[in-house]
């Protein structure tokens, strides 16, 4: 696509939606192995993602939600510095392509040579919002990292609605 040419432009974009929902898989990389980031994405690997999903989810339909009802933050095995710089990456500013994550299933995430699940990435982010006294880290992470994670929430609400979610709502609701 030609970037500079506005109308081309505007007009791939408008498929994008489309070809990102009936992808078979969307793979998203953001960028090469660095600052750590292959330990930060083998600890991601580990994760298993469907207790997260769940409080997120009931977090997300909730109107009266307690975070008691979570279960106990577990410290990472990786570094916050090296959590932030991944978080921290160029991918999660781009709105454009944020829709990529939201529309697709089955959406892995790319760092270097190294693959884990969109489902697993916001399982890290989803442990870094429990409150104090359960190790929420909002003040150790990067304010670039904080905003992304905030980000990946947002965009993972979106894959719970029976509704495919419209690119504006995403647009809207994701900038920062």
């Amino acid at each position: 696509m030609n970037q500079n040419d506005l109308t081309e432009r505007d007009q791939q974009v408008a498929f994008m939606k489309d070809i990102y929902t009936r992808a078979s898989r969307v793979i998203v990389w953001i960028g090469p192995a660095a600052d750590n980031s292959d330990a930060v994405i083998d600890y991601i690997g580990t994760i298993m993602p469907e207790p997260n999903l769940t409080e997120h989810k009931s977090w997300v339909y909730s109107e009266t939600w307690k975070w008691d009802d979570c279960r106990p933050w577990k410290q990472l095995s990786v570094t916050q510095e090296s959590v932030s710089a991944l978080l921290g990456r160029p991918w999660f500013s781009r709105v454009w392509i944020q829709q990529e994550a939201a529309v697709n299933r089955e959406t892995k995430i790319l760092c270097g040579d190294k693959e884990v699940n969109w489902s697993q990435l916001l399982s890290l982010v989803w442990s870094y919002q429990k409150p104090d006294g359960q190790g929420f880290a909002r003040d150790k992470l990067s304010n670039q990292a904080q905003a992304s994670a905030m980000l990946v929430l947002n965009i993972q609400s979106y894959t719970y609605e029976d509704v495919p979610p419209l690119l504006v709502d995403i647009l809207r609701d994701c900038t920062y």
